[in-house]
C-alpha cells in the first residue's frame, strides 16, 4: 500500500494506529508516543523490537 501511494503519487503518508502489526506492514519508519511524547522513533523493525523489549507503560484511569 505504502509503495503504491508513494510511487504513484510521490506523497508521504502519516498513519495513526494502535495496531503495531499494521504499522509494521505499512510503514518504513515509525514513532511511538506515550503520554503525548515521542518515546521511540526510527526504522520499523528496530523501534518495534525496542518497544517490545521495554516494560509496559502504566495504565491511566479516565
Amino acid at each position: 500500500l505504502r509503495a503504491q501511494v508513494v510511487g504513484a503519487l510521490g506523497k508521504t503518508v502519516l498513519l495513526v494506529t494502535h495496531d503495531l502489526l499494521e504499522a509494521e506492514e505499512i510503514c518504513d519508519r515509525v514513532a511511538i508516543m506515550a503520554r503525548g511524547m515521542i518515546v521511540a522513533a526510527g526504522e520499523v523493525r528496530q523501534v518495534l523490537a525496542q518497544v517490545r523489549a521495554a516494560p509496559p507503560c502504566p495504565a491511566r484511569a479516565g
